[in-house]
């Protein structure tokens, strides 16, 4: 009996197979010298632009960002290429007084972004900064580490997508690395 019921099981599912087959719409075959059938809807349809996901996609040659450490150090990121996939950033640092060997990294245009900073955190508000004459909307996030407080002002507007950063670490809120100076080419 429990061949039976398998073999009769495999033959409804056969026959399920070979009606939905032969439901289908079947496009004949394109004879030699005929004109190439009409593309479907879907075929037609363009492709869905290229967004600019990542913190560097939409930034030009010449676009940087200048930032003031804790330490007596500024370092600059600037955008010194770009092509179809990649944006070539060369970082610069200075520290006190002194160039530091730097480097260019390079960072896909179309990746996608957290929606929360490296991390983690909470989005605890927004905030206008002023930097360098020019108001810049921030997204202001925190991380709690045990005794450590991270405070992140975060903006689409600057190459890299940071423009403050103020830590706590219980003796006191200090700013660790901020937005001094950009050009973006928007």
């Amino acid at each position: 009996m429990v061949c039976r019921l398998t073999a009769r099981s495999t033959f409804l599912a056969c026959l399920v197979l070979l009606a939905a087959a032969a439901s289908c719409k079947k496009e004949p075959a394109p004879t030699e010298g005929a004109a190439a059938p009409a593309p479907t809807e879907k075929a037609a349809a363009e492709p869905a632009p290229k967004r600019y996901t990542s913190h560097y996609g939409r930034f030009k040659v010449g676009d940087f960002v200048k930032l003031k450490g804790a330490s007596d150090t500024v370092q600059t990121r600037e955008v010194t290429k770009v092509d179809d996939k990649l944006v070539h950033v060369t970082s610069t640092t200075v520290h006190k007084g002194q160039t530091l060997p730097g480097s260019t990294t390079p960072y896909e245009r179309y990746q996608d972004v957290a929606p929360t900073p490296a991390g983690g955190g909470t989005r605890v508000g927004s905030e206008t900064l002023t930097i360098a004459g020019k108001q810049v909307p921030c997204e202001v996030w925190e991380l709690k580490r045990g005794n450590m407080v991270v405070k992140t002002w975060r903006s689409e507007r600057l190459l890299g997508g940071v423009a403050k950063v103020l830590t706590d670490d219980g003796s006191g809120p200090k700013v660790t690395s901020e937005v001094v100076d950009f050009k973006t080419s928007e």
